[in-house]
């Protein structure tokens, strides 16, 4: 998931705090040089500088050093369109199609054979219904835990098309799939004579984005 403007400011004022410790003669020639890169520079200097492969909030002294921990713990902006106590699902800035959607866990989780089973009924919730609001042939199941932390990614495949690459989408037409999704509700439990239908994450159906860093 490729840094916003926003979202590469906020993680430089992170940094920035966290230079405050350095000695003065070093600061201000770090505080400059963090402040030269672009988002995707700096995306590939947090990545080399492991401060985005540990968890945000779950251990002390760790605060802030995960992206997808900070989009989970809403420190960083994002369009949301589920959420319950241990999952965020949010719009992917940069899709492979008109409503790609990432579940993120929001206990940091490294592995994505680590993603507890309970996302099962959370990926089952959410597909039904971007297939339903987004008229959409089927969804596309795949993972990624490329920056540290596991992520599922909800993906639309539409009539007479198939997945593209990931594009940069602008954030007013991210607003107006969100508003055309609404907010999918957590699905209660159903009575125990009733039986529902689990989407298995099997190992094999498992497929990981590639993506690139310049």
């Amino acid at each position: 998931m490729a840094l916003t403007d926003e979202q590469a400011k906020q993680i430089k004022e992170q940094i920035f705090k966290q230079l405050e410790s350095f000695p003065e003669d070093k600061r201000e020639e770090a505080r400059n040089h963090i402040d030269s890169l672009n988002n995707e520079q700096l995306e590939e200097f947090i990545i080399k500088n492991n401060l985005i492969k540990k968890g945000g909030s779950g251990g002390e002294g760790n605060e802030n050093s995960c992206i997808m921990c900070l989009i989970s713990e809403k420190k960083i902006n994002s369009l949301p369109v589920y959420e319950d106590k241990d999952y965020l699902a949010v719009l992917e800035i940069n899709p492979v199609s008109e409503g790609h959607t990432i579940i993120i866990p929001k206990k940091h989780i490294e592995k994505i054979k680590e993603i507890p089973k309970t996302v099962e009924k959370v990926v089952e919730n959410i597909s039904k219904q971007l297939e339903k609001k987004l008229k959409a042939k089927e969804i596309k199941i795949l993972s990624s835990d490329e920056l540290g932390h596991a992520v599922i990614n909800l993906i639309p495949i539409y009539e007479g098309k198939s997945m593209g690459k990931k594009i940069k989408a602008k954030e007013e037409d991210l607003r107006k799939i969100r508003e055309k999704i609404g907010e999918i509700k957590e699905e209660k439990e159903t009575k125990k004579e009733e039986k529902t239908e689990e989407i298995k994450l099997k190992p094999k159906e498992i497929i990981k984005l590639s993506r690139r860093i310049p």
